[in-house]
């Protein structure tokens, strides 16, 4: 491979302007670029990175007999908009081995494939079968075909065999579009060690040590995975598989620094914005192909390089390889060098055009950059400042604000997932960093599973055991003290799921104690919550120097979450909402513990305190941050009190105005035309819960008997905060019950 042409690093002259401009535009332009969403500073990236890995290692840990691989962009830190979400399904029953590869006892069971680079171009490998497993899987078995007497695994059949009927095939992956947004699902199998034609990778000579020995020791001693594409300018296309290094690839670009990611990021911009909107091009370059000229660029270039100042050298540097590369019709593969990414890619007319447009943008400098929507206000911003440095970033306190926000969110979520696997992963986390603050995000997300499903399993205990199991009362007891824990490290969902229990095993007392707790919780003010002013959680919280968790328990005001299979403790009087509903459905804070207030006093035979607390709640619809405009189910909680209370016209009119602003609501449609058909029958008892059919007073007793498990004699471990005094002036909700009522006060209420 021909480099001297492409390795010299440009300079000032090259880029048209004075060494003083280039490091000023530099600094403005990776200032710019941590302000654009999906880049940020180096702290968000760290904290994007451990999200994503947190949350979809919890999703797809119960795909058996796969585990995932998080892969792409994303996985790396990079968010952009219209980015594509990819992950690799690898196969635990499968397994490939080198020819001189001896199999482990632990593989033992395992289906055994072969590389076999008979007439294979560097890169792509034939597999064929040397032992079938014990687990056999029809995917795999069909995809077998004989070729000269030895039985090879074949690519197309297989990916045929593995897409799932919504999906359509791209290259080697499953692909479906989910809320705008491509996820590029690979099915692979895995290589634990580094083939022997790949050598070149492990020993070539690099001048400026990037990367390092550490980080090529740790890529070759994890192999390599196998996808199901083959070469196509091979007759044996069908049946080969190409070699991929995505861990091997996510593990370098972690290994950047923040300058490095950066130009990265702005190469895929680059590709993106400029590149893609130009028609006669558009399908020439693919993202793939910036990282690995980025790959190269560093590899080539000393590390004082990637600095601030020089950032606009740095993607110059860039650009002059790929005009190289595509000067000379070869893109070599990082890992595998004699590998020509651009083979057949070019026709003389289309490498001509790119050609030319590459040099219209050296030929215009880095002004070429503003054809980028996203990095046009950059050009009024360096004219309308003097200075040679940017305007100081985010302040801290805004950046924590921000990183904040995106911790939330993924808390906001639920996973069906193993409790093992969490253990499992939480292990090797604080194994692996000293870093406190993450630290504190997988100790939330932890908490988050394992309350989750101890949930469902208090959820199933409580609806389907024999009162006199012991053993099963037992159990209850284990997951209630993680329902405590899980109470003690935010502002309402663990109280909301202690308080739904109670509801449910009809301990109606307790319940409302632990409700009231959350409302006044919800009504003072510097919470942070899926929407509302964040001003005096910026003042209160950022830049204070607290902690995760301290934050989370004095402000993290989460959704509620409830669905049909991931998340299954709610009260019964919704039963007809979720299991109508195939998503989740999320309840806010304050208007979930009205409700249960609501249905708890009823259930106390308190009927004067639930209408007022009806009121209340009907006052919460148009509550700016809790209210009907981000959460039309609302409007089913006040039909369902009107429905309890007997008051059939007004449960009506709350179930048609959740239709009007939710049509797909199923529920409300049901209850509905219920409660028509019971309007002329005088006699029809008015506590009817639509298809529930759950008679007046019996909801939450009828698998309990008062007084025959004790489910209340685990204390509390909440406790009330010195500030609950502390309430909001300005709501503009005012309860007839709760408002300016201190908590004392209001619990020597006689439904206590």
């Amino acid at each position: 491979m021909e480099t001297s042409s492409w390795e010299s690093i440009p300079t000032d002259h090259d880029l048209g302007m004075e060494l003083s401009d280039v490091c000023r535009v530099s600094r403005f332009l990776s200032r710019y670029l941590e302000g654009i969403d999906g880049i940020g500073s180096e702290e968000t990236v760290r904290v994007r990175r451990l999200l994503k890995h947190l949350s979809w290692h919890y999703i797809y840990s119960h795909m058996k007999p796969y585990r995932l691989l998080y892969t792409g962009s994303s996985a790396e830190g990079l968010q952009l908009k219209g980015s594509d979400q990819d992950f690799m399904f690898i196969h635990n029953d499968v397994i490939v081995v080198q020819p001189r590869d001896v199999i482990h006892t632990v593989d033992a069971d395992k289906t055994v494939l072969v590389m076999d680079h008979t007439n294979c171009r560097p890169g792509f490998t034939l597999l064929k079968l040397r032992h079938i497993g014990v687990r056999q899987h029809r995917e795999v078995m069909d995809a077998l075909i004989d070729i000269n007497g030895s039985l090879h695994l074949s690519s197309v059949v297989y990916s045929s065999n593995v897409l799932w009927p919504d999906h359509y095939l791209h290259g080697p992956c499953s692909t479906v579009e989910i809320k705008g947004r491509l996820h590029d699902d690979a099915y692979c199998f895995h290589c634990r060690s580094w083939p022997d034609h790949l050598s070149n990778f492990r020993y070539r000579r690099r001048r400026y040590d990037w990367p390092s020995k550490t980080i090529i020791n740790y890529i070759v001693q994890n192999g390599c995975h196998f996808v199901a594409i083959g070469d196509k300018h091979s007759n044996l296309s069908a049946m080969q598989w190409r070699i991929s290094f995505s861990l091997s690839e996510k593990a370098l670009v972690l290994k950047f620094n923040h300058v490095q990611f950066k130009t990265y990021a702005l190469l895929k911009l680059f590709q993106k914005e400029c590149i893609e909107c130009n028609e006669s091009i558009k399908s020439l370059l693919c993202s793939y192909f910036m990282k690995t000229i980025i790959f190269h660029a560093i590899e080539r270039s000393p590390g004082s390089l990637w600095a601030e100042e020089y950032i606009l050298v740095c993607f110059w540097f860039c650009i002059d390889i790929l005009f190289n590369f595509v000067t000379n019709e070869n893109c070599p593969n990082f890992f595998v060098t004699n590998h020509n990414m651009f083979l057949g890619n070019f026709t003389g007319d289309n490498r001509k055009k790119l050609l030319r447009v590459l040099m219209e943008y050296k030929r215009t400098g880095w002004k070429h950059l503003l054809q980028c929507p996203s990095l046009q206000p950059l050009y009024k911003t360096l004219q309308n400042s003097c200075s040679m440095y940017p305007i100081p970033k985010l302040p801290p306190s805004e950046e924590e604000f921000e990183n904040d926000c995106a911790i939330i969110a993924r808390c906001n979520s639920v996973y069906k997932v193993s409790t093992v696997q969490v253990l499992k992963l939480v292990n090797r986390a604080f194994l692996a960093t000293v870093d406190e603050q993450e630290m504190d995000i997988v100790l939330l997300s932890f908490i988050n599973v394992i309350t989750n499903t101890s949930s469902n399993s208090i959820a199933d205990l409580t609806r389907s055991h024999s009162n006199n199991n012991k053993a099963t009362y037992a159990q209850i007891r284990r997951h209630k003290r993680v329902l405590h824990l899980s109470a003690a490290t935010d502002v309402c969902r663990g109280l909301l799921s202690l308080a739904t229990f109670y509801y449910n095993v009809g301990c109606y007392n307790k319940t409302t104690e632990i409700a009231t707790c959350v409302v006044f919780a919800c009504q003072r003010g510097g919470l942070l919550q899926w929407y509302g002013d964040y001003t005096r959680y910026k003042e209160e919280m950022c830049g204070k120097g607290y902690t995760l968790l301290q934050k989370a328990k004095r402000s993290f005001a989460l959704q509620y979450t409830i669905h049909k299979e991931d998340n299954r403790l709610y009260p019964l009087e919704l039963d007809l909402e979720v299991q109508t509903n195939e998503r989740n459905i999320y309840l806010p804070p304050l208007p979930y513990a009205t409700f249960l207030l609501l249905l708890s006093t009823y259930r106390l035979g308190n009927i004067d305190q639930s209408r007022t607390l009806l009121d209340d709640l009907q006052t919460l619809l148009s509550h700016p941050i809790y209210g009907v405009h981000h959460y039309p189910m609302v409007h089913n909680m006040v039909g369902i009190g009107h429905q309890m209370l007997g008051d059939t016209r007004r449960a009506i009119k709350a179930f048609k105005d959740s239709r009007r602003q939710l049509p797909e609501n199923q529920a409300a449609a049901i209850r509905i035309a219920d409660l028509r058909k019971s309007e002329g029958k005088s006699n029809e008892q008015t506590g009817s819960l639509g298809q529930s059919n759950v008679q007046t007073g019996s909801l939450g007793q009828s698998n309990v008997q008062k007084g025959s498990l004790d489910y209340c004699n685990v204390p509390s471990q909440y406790q009330k905060d010195e500030n609950d005094d502390d309430n909001d002036d300005n709501n503009s909700c005012h309860h007839k019950t709760m408002h300016n009522i201190d908590p004392l006060t209001f619990k020597k209420l006689s439904w206590f």
